[in-house]
């Protein structure tokens, strides 16, 4: 995320400095730091920006992982449907029985697997702060 000095994001300024950033051919100066409750007050004022311009993406990203969640579920319940029909099939009751209750554990295991899955929580973490000035020359 890029932010000027007025508060305005540039998102797609922001994605060409970091690739120039990660070629490593940028010529970056340290020209100093803050600290202290200034630091604060920036961090946390870009926090909330990036809070903001994050939410949509964050939506997005977790109806595409709930979709996936849905689809694996309905291939996992057919599947195991399937299975039990063969099992259903066995000739001798107490092998028939075993199986059937090995099939039953291994998909209360794959429920619980998938509800775990199910809850995403966002994180945001920030990977650097950096204050850009373009140099003279």
């Amino acid at each position: 995320m890029f932010t000027n000095e007025e508060g305005r994001t540039f998102l797609p300024t922001a994605r060409t400095i970091w690739e120039s950033l990660l070629q490593g051919e940028t010529k970056i100066e340290e020209t100093g730091t803050i600290d202290g409750e200034a630091s604060h007050e920036v961090f946390d004022r870009l926090r909330k920006d990036a809070e903001k311009h994050g939410e949509n993406l964050f939506r997005e990203l977790h109806t595409k992982h709930q979709e996936g969640i849905r689809n694996e579920r309905e291939k996992g319940r057919y599947a195991f449907h399937v299975r039990r029909q063969a099992l259903n099939r066995i000739g001798l009751p107490e092998v028939r029985q075993f199986r059937i209750k090995k099939l039953d554990e291994e998909e209360k295991e794959w429920q619980v697997a998938l509800q775990q899955r199910e809850h995403v929580f966002p994180e945001l973490q920030p990977i650097c702060l950096l204050f850009v000035e373009a140099s003279n020359g």
